[in-house]
């Protein structure tokens, strides 16, 4: 019976053979030519044989693409209506999110971080929401704002010789403004502030005219941060593809 069992072994295909199943000479490798990541499970690690499908990398970025509009647009309602410090926080948080969602979900996950890639994606996406933020009240007055002229300016001197001022605006709210000094003179009219401000009162006044309004600076900073972010998210593909950041070719099988 044991001459049986020996001759019955003898005719099984070795391990490693064609089943595909791991032998004493290492892992099976995959025939694809394709790419795959080593060491991590997910999307095209390793042991599945099978690339990162562009229609994922696709997909993923578009939806970090749509994260961070979001973002912008959050942050700026929230900067008009309700105050720079809230939409400061709020824009904090979002881009957080938004930089979590492009380097560790979908075809991300597990790739870990690709420092100069991933440094300029969140760089710039931080600059751009946080410059929705502080300049969106600019952009809505140079819009939606009216110029004026304030019809009493009220000074108020405070602790340690803090001194703040408020206006009272054409339509007769008051708003607070920036307190002279003399090189203001050219912004003033019967002694009082030029202003551009919101007739609903929906964001604060600014001292000056439509002119004096930061937008092109706003508009700037905006627009070179996605610049930037665009930039990264390049970066990371383009390394990916090149085996710079855990990605490596799969080893045609003889």
């Amino acid at each position: 019976m044991l001459d049986d069992i020996s001759r019955h072994m003898d005719d099984e295909p070795a391990l490693g053979g064609r089943s595909g199943l791991a032998g004493p000479s290492g892992p099976s490798r995959p025939a694809d030519g394709g790419f795959r990541v080593t060491g991590v499970p997910g999307p095209g690690a390793a042991g599945s044989g099978s690339p990162a499908r562009p229609g994922g990398v696709a997909g993923h970025w578009l939806r970090v693409a749509a994260a961070l509009v979001g973002a912008l647009v959050v942050t700026a309602v929230v900067g008009i209506y309700v105050a720079f410090p809230v939409a400061l926080i709020a824009g904090i948080v979002l881009t957080g999110l938004v930089i979590s969602l492009a380097t560790q979900s979908g075809y991300r996950r597990g790739l870990g971080f690709d420092k100069p890639a991933d440094a300029a994606l969140g760089l710039g996406a931080m600059v751009a929401v946080l410059s929705a933020a502080y300049f969106a009240p600019v952009f809505y007055l140079s819009g939606a704002g009216k110029e004026g002229v304030t019809s009493d300016v009220l000074v108020t001197h405070g602790s340690r010789g803090s001194v703040s001022c408020q206006a009272v605006l054409p339509n007769g709210k008051t708003a607070k403004v920036p307190c002279l000094k003399p090189g203001d003179r050219d912004r003033l009219s019967a002694g009082h502030y030029r202003v551009v401000y919101d007739p609903d009162g929906h964001t604060a006044a600014w001292t000056g005219t439509k002119s004096d309004l930061p937008v092109a600076l706003g508009s700037g900073l905006i627009g070179g941060g996605l610049v930037l972010a665009a930039a990264g998210a390049g970066l990371g593909i383009s390394r990916a593809a090149r085996g710079r950041t855990g990605w490596h070719p799969a080893v045609a099988a003889d």
